[in-house]
């Protein structure tokens, strides 16, 4: 009878053990990540557009052929690689299968330091279009990521973002354009 106790109670340690190693698996099954990018436009000068063509450029459009890069966390570090890397489709749409957490993305300018060191060396100097660019403000440009989001285990994840097309003189972040701009 003592025996049949001490096995009964190893019997139903293993099975607790087996079930806890399950429902952490379950925790961790990868999740699929729809993102839906899209694009506006905004008025950038010239002739005076109608009103229908204003409204035009504020209406969303899939962001199609577009990469975009996925990293752990909120906060961007570009000394770490992406985790993964997409590319949407015509309709600006990407899956991914992510593991429970917390994740940003960023586009090609802000996944490395490539773009921040080109910017920060061609326009170090003011010239008669623009400020010198602001370098504490650049580093603070690229740590932000242009979005977050995060993957609950056993739950949809849809990820919308829109991406507003910026006109050529405030393209460039953290640096005052003076030259002239469209009438």
């Amino acid at each position: 009878m003592h025996n049949t106790k001490i096995y009964i109670f190893l019997l139903c340690l293993v099975a607790s053990f087996m079930g806890c190693r399950k429902l952490k698996s379950l925790s961790t099954r990868d999740v699929v990540v729809e993102f839906h990018l899209q694009k506006t436009a905004t008025y950038c000068g010239g002739a005076r557009p109608s009103d229908e063509m204003l409204a035009e450029l504020s209406i969303p459009k899939p962001l199609a052929d577009y990469q975009f890069y996925i990293k752990a966390g909120d906060v961007n570090d570009p000394d770490v690689p992406a985790l993964f890397s997409s590319f949407t489709d015509d309709a600006g749409l990407a899956y991914v299968l992510l593991k429970p957490g917390k994740y940003l993305v960023v586009f090609e300018d802000k996944q490395d330091w490539t773009q921040y060191n080109a910017w920060k060396k061609m326009y170090s100097e003011s010239s008669s279009n623009h400020s010198p660019i602001d370098t504490t403000c650049l580093l603070q440009w690229i740590k932000q990521p242009e979005f977050v989001f995060e993957v609950v285990a056993d739950s949809a994840c849809k990820v919308e973002f829109t991406k507003v097309q910026k006109c050529f003189w405030n393209e460039v972040p953290c640096l005052d354009y003076t030259g002239s701009i469209p009438p």
